[in-house]
């Protein structure tokens, strides 16, 4: 069943061997019928891909049959992004995007971040840098061995109160029952 839920994981979610074109539609792939038989729809594939790489901002270089594994970390993670927005996807679970990218690669993910929420959509972003999701959420919930620590809107809070939060293990008051 769709639920309009993506997960988007920091090293997992496309398969290096497989093209661009063939990542994009994973366990999606068109299909048309040649005398009753299904056959993968490569025409469809190449031209739905193509444009996607294009719109989101993919260099000019990147070819939807090329194997996905010649794009860099930041390329990958982009490109699962708009996947997951082209497929009409209202909620996003963001884990670790960032993690092992360049400086340059992790701005560009946040601001599509920042984008998706913008479009009205619902973006679960987590993570393990304080500061940089201070910048890009609204709202901060910070949880410790499966306990809310803390939930708060980002204006209620600074990043630096927030680490120490943190820091200390945790031990702001809990305001909510473990969650399993």
């Amino acid at each position: 069943m769709d639920l309009g839920l993506e997960c988007i994981q920091q090293t997992i979610g496309i398969c290096d061997n497989l093209s661009v074109g063939r990542n994009y539609f994973l366990g999606r792939e068109p299909v048309k019928r040649v005398f009753g038989l299904p056959f993968l729809d490569k025409k469809k594939i190449r031209e739905t891909s193509a444009k996607v790489v294009h719109d989101f901002g993919l260099r000019d270089t990147v070819d939807v049959d090329d194997e996905i594994a010649l794009l860099s970390g930041g390329e990958k993670q982009t490109f699962k992004i708009a996947r997951a927005v082209t497929f009409r996807n209202r909620v996003i679970i963001m884990d670790e995007p960032t993690n092992h990218l360049s400086v340059r690669e992790r701005a560009h993910v946040n601001e599509l971040a920042v984008q998706l929420k913008q479009q009205g959509l619902l973006v679960i972003y987590i993570t393990h840098d304080i500061f940089q999701i201070h910048r890009i959420a609204d709202r901060i919930v910070i949880m410790e061995n499966g306990r809310l620590v803390t939930d708060v809107l980002r204006d209620a809070m600074s990043a630096e109160a927030l680490e120490g939060i943190i820091r200390d293990g945790g031990r702001a008051p809990a305001k909510g029952p473990k969650v399993e």
